[in-house]
């Protein structure tokens, strides 16, 4: 590996990157400039694209050559264009926000104590309809096991029928079943019950965990740090400042329950991080070895060599080329696949949430 990396004869010329707008063309270009006036080689190109699909498509027949995704994304990428993963991003390892576990938390509980499956009739928390943690992975994992079975399609009358009564923050909760709204609360007043804001005082991981929390649900899908966030002290507000993570518990994935900072080994998914895809005839480590090189000089959202690789700011932007929150890019080692890129539970949730997506009826974006 190393001589092929240090072999420029070996190396392909250029390397041709997908950008999706114009504030990423600009980022792009920018780069292409730094990494030449370092003599980085190969050089970059950057080439347009409509959509992360259409990327995709000309990845495949050849007049592209690298684009970075996210986690459904490179799913895609990897099943329906044979893509692989030739780098990927790494995050800080206390972002709360890019690096977590999918959990389901319960009340500690001997007498009333249930398992994941035994969640039928139970209530539910959901940090809003379409969030990762609080709505696809869970239910996506749900469906993948068998125990939520919808009829055409129709996800939300399912999840509707299998929980009891749930609070699932939405854009319109007035097109919808009701019984995915009947634990949320509103704001104060009363008002707003279970729209898609902050309005909602059971909107977002912090407000499902208080939909658990003052006993509205049984059961809360929130990110593993969501329990660390409003107990122990560390969140002053009246409903969280009494609250201790011992009183709480993780729902496994093997019928067993297990403490909450366990969640390495009892979580639904570990969201993946973004990884830049390329064709299987692409040389990965030419690939990576040149984001290694670059990042060594650009890496730094404070160097003084004229360009920010993970910083989007100076192009009015956020996550442009990658995410704000990278800390470095890394090499996929042996995860040389899309499928072990993103890990197994990943992919069992979100196939279970895509198979009954006929048309994406039972996921809207917040």
């Amino acid at each position: 590996m190393k001589g092929l990396l240090c072999d420029s004869n070996r190396l392909p010329r250029y390397l041709h990157w997908c950008v999706l707008s114009t504030p990423e063309i600009q980022k792009c270009g920018d780069m292409a400039v730094a990494f030449s006036r370092q003599t980085l080689r190969p050089e970059i190109q950057c080439v347009s694209a409509e959509s992360p699909q259409h990327c995709m498509e000309r990845i495949q027949a050849g007049q592209i050559d690298a684009v970075t995704l996210r986690g459904e994304d490179i799913y895609t990428a990897g099943k329906a264009y044979g893509l692989v993963p030739a780098a990927g991003e790494q995050y800080a390892p206390e972002d709360r926000s890019n690096s977590y576990f999918v959990v389901a938390v319960v009340k500690r509980n001997s007498s009333a104590a249930f398992s994941l499956s035994e969640l039928r009739g139970k209530r539910s928390c959901h940090s809003a309809l379409g969030s990762p943690a609080g709505w696809d992975i869970p239910v996506g994992a749900l469906v993948r096991r068998g125990f939520i079975q919808p009829r055409d399609c129709d996800v939300l009358t399912a999840v509707s029928e299998f929980f009891s009564a749930s609070c699932v923050p939405v854009n319109n909760p007035g097109h919808y079943p009701s019984s995915l709204c009947a634990l949320c609360v509103g704001d104060e007043q009363g008002r707003h019950k279970c729209v898609g804001n902050s309005q909602e005082r059971y909107f977002g991981y912090s407000g499902a965990f208080r939909c658990l929390a003052e006993n509205a649900g049984d059961v809360a899908f929130v990110k593993h740090t969501t329990v660390f966030d409003n107990t122990d002290g560390h969140n002053s507000e009246p409903w969280a400042a009494e609250l201790r993570s011992e009183d709480y518990e993780l729902l496994c994935p093997n019928g067993a329950r297990a403490e909450v900072f366990q969640f390495k080994d009892c979580n639904l998914a570990q969201m993946p991080a973004h990884a830049v895809m390329v064709r299987p005839d692409t040389n990965i480590f030419a690939v990576y070895g040149l984001l290694d090189k670059a990042q060594g000089l650009f890496g730094d959202d404070h160097n003084k060599n004229g360009f920010k690789m993970f910083d989007s700011s100076d192009y009015h932007g956020q996550d442009l080329l990658f995410k704000d929150a990278t800390i470095r890019a890394e090499p996929v080692r042996e995860r040389t696949t899309y499928l072990e890129w993103l890990g197994p539970d990943y992919v069992a949730a979100l196939e279970g949430m895509l198979a009954q997506q006929c048309s994406r009826a039972g996921r809207s974006v917040q």
